[in-house]
């Protein structure tokens, strides 16, 4: 698995029209990947607003201080830093300077800049064995 990719249980944007032809986002999870299908980056995916259905439109879901709230980190802002720490995560932070690339940091060793919320979701998998959910706030 690489940190970057793509799997089931990450979390992506969406992106749809809604009914009245106005381009739209939503939160999803992916739920399977369409391995029959016409494109690769075609998945099954459940919104907090929909029931599962099929998004071949997507974009990563960028990294916010927010959204590390929603998926449990504890969020502190301070001279022009965002260091994010989950004490289940093995005291690891994720620190960001400019607000856009984040870095996972153990003790000030930084290894790996991301951009968005499912290499998180993917390192956190690939160090504890488990899924990094989504919560409401």
């Amino acid at each position: 698995m690489k940190v970057t990719g793509l799997r089931i249980g990450n979390y992506i944007t969406g992106l749809y029209e809604d009914l009245e032809g106005n381009e739209a986002t939503a939160l999803c999870k992916i739920v399977a990947l369409d391995s029959v299908g016409v494109t690769d980056n075609t998945f099954w995916v459940e919104s907090k607003d929909t029931d599962i259905e099929k998004y071949d439109g997507f974009e990563g879901e960028k990294i916010t201080s927010e959204k590390l709230k929603h998926f449990g980190f504890e969020v502190e802002e301070r001279e022009g830093l965002i260091i994010a720490s989950n004490d289940s995560f093995n005291k690891f932070e994720i620190i960001s300077i400019n607000g856009e690339t984040f870095k996972l940091s153990k003790y000030n060793n930084g290894f790996k800049h991301m951009k968005y919320m499912h290499e998180v979701q993917n390192i956190y998998f690939a160090l504890q064995g488990k899924e990094l959910e989504y919560k409401p706030l």
